[in-house]
C-alpha cells in the first residue's frame, strides 16, 4: 500500500510537467512536441516525444513543420504563417516528408511506389524507404548542381546494355529502321533460325531469364529460370520452390511466368510503334543494338518509378543468330 501511495504522489506530481503546453522556464530553446494538428500551419506531429525542450523536456504546442531544428540555448524560428486563401484560387499542393518538413515545389511529386525497408533521409527529411531517400538525394544534388557547389551524380540506366536517347531526338526512328534493315538481312542468312534472351534483374536481388528458340521463323522451345541472390539457401534450410520449366511444341506459350513466346518479328513490330510515340514529360525512352546492329531495346519507361519500373516495348539482352548451312554440292 506504501508503495502504491508513492507512486500516485510521484504520477501527481509528474503531471502539470509532463502536458505543459509550454516550457515557462525555457521558452527559447524549446522544442515542439505534442500530438495532434498544428494551429499554425494545421500539421501533425509524429511522436509525443519526438521533440522536446533543450533544457526541462517540457513540451510546446506546435508541430516540427513550423520550427526549425535547433541546439540548446538557440532560439527557435518563427512559426509558418498560414496564408489566407482567396476565392477562385488554385490550393498548392503541399508533399511532405515522414517527419512533416515540407519538400520543396519544385520537385514535385515523390515516388509513389515504395520499398520496404527503413533508412535516414538526407537533408533532415526523417527516415523512411530507400525509394523515397534515394529521390530526395536525386533533388538535392540537382539544386546543389544548379547553385554551383557540386555536380549531381550520373543516374545509372536501368539496363546495362541500353543507352537513353533524347527526349526530343527525331533521330530514334532511323535507329530503330536502321536496325531493322540489319535484322531483315540477318533473318535471311540465319534462315529464321535463331535465339533470343529476355533478362529481368530485380533492384532487391530476385530475377529471371526466359530463352526463345525459333525455327524457320516459328517458336519451338522457351526456357525459364528463376535466381534469387538476396535469399541464400542455408544449410538445413528447405529449398525454395522451383518454377523453371521447358516448354516444346505444343506446349510452348502455357505458363504464364516468362517473357512471351513470341520472334522476333513481332517484337520488332512493337519497337517501331513505341520509337514513333510522343513522349509524355515522364517518359523517358531507350533504345539499344548489339554489335551486329540487331535491335535489343526500345522502351519507354516512367521517371516517377525509382525502383524496378516497368518496361513498355521490346527489352532483349541477347540474339544468338544460326550458323548459315553450307550449300549443297552438286
Amino acid at each position: 500500500m506504501k508503495t502504491r501511495a508513492l507512486l500516485l504522489v510521484i504520477a501527481f506530481a509528474l503531471t502539470p510537467h509532463v502536458h505543459a503546453a509550454l516550457c515557462a522556464k525555457h521558452k527559447g530553446s524549446a522544442f515542439i512536441a505534442n500530438v495532434g494538428e498544428c494551429k499554425e500551419c494545421g500539421g501533425f506531429t509524429s511522436s509525443g516525444a519526438f521533440k522536446l525542450c533543450a533544457k526541462c523536456s517540457a513540451k510546446l504546442a506546435q508541430c516540427q513543420a513550423c520550427r526549425a531544428d535547433l541546439k540548446a540555448g538557440e532560439k527557435p524560428s518563427e512559426p509558418v504563417k498560414k496564408v489566407e486563401k482567396k476565392e477562385g484560387d488554385t490550393p498548392a499542393i503541399i508533399h511532405r516528408a515522414p517527419n512533416g518538413k515540407a519538400f520543396p515545389a519544385h520537385w514535385g511529386e515523390p515516388p509513389r511506389a515504395q520499398t520496404r525497408d527503413l533508412r535516414p533521409f538526407p537533408g533532415g527529411y526523417g527516415s523512411g524507404s530507400g525509394t523515397l531517400a534515394r529521390w530526395i538525394q536525386m533533388n538535392l544534388d540537382k539544386d546543389a548542381a544548379k547553385a554551383g557547389e557540386k555536380k549531381p551524380d550520373p543516374k545509372p540506366a536501368p539496363n546495362p546494355n541500353s543507352v537513353p536517347a533524347s527526349e526530343n531526338d527525331s533521330s530514334e526512328i532511323g535507329k530503330v529502321t536502321t536496325a531493322l534493315d540489319v535484322w531483315a538481312k540477318s533473318k535471311t542468312s540465319c534462315a529464321g533460325n535463331y535465339s533470343y534472351t529476355v533478362r529481368f534483374v530485380s533492384a532487391f536481388g530476385f530475377g529471371s531469364t526466359t530463352t526463345i528458340v525459333v525455327e524457320n521463323s516459328k517458336v519451338v522451345e522457351r526456357r525459364y529460370v528463376e535466381f534469387d541472390r538476396s535469399r541464400p539457401v542455408l544449410l538445413g534450410d528447405p529449398a525454395p520452390p522451383n518454377n523453371n520449366y521447358v516448354e516444346k511444341g505444343a506446349q510452348v506459350g502455357k505458363a504464364t511466368q516468362g517473357a512471351p513466346a513470341k520472334p522476333l518479328d513481332e517484337l520488332y513490330a512493337d519497337a517501331r510503334k513505341i520509337a514513333a510515340e510522343e513522349l509524355q514529360p515522364r517518359d523517358r525512352r531507350y533504345v539499344a543494338t548489339d554489335k551486329n546492329g540487331l535491335l535489343l531495346s526500345c522502351f519507354i519507361i516512367d521517371t516517377r518509378i525509382a525502383d524496378d519500373a516497368p518496361r513498355r516495348g521490346v527489352a532483349i539482352d541477347s540474339i544468338t543468330l544460326a550458323a548459315p548451312k553450307p550449300a549443297l554440292k552438286n
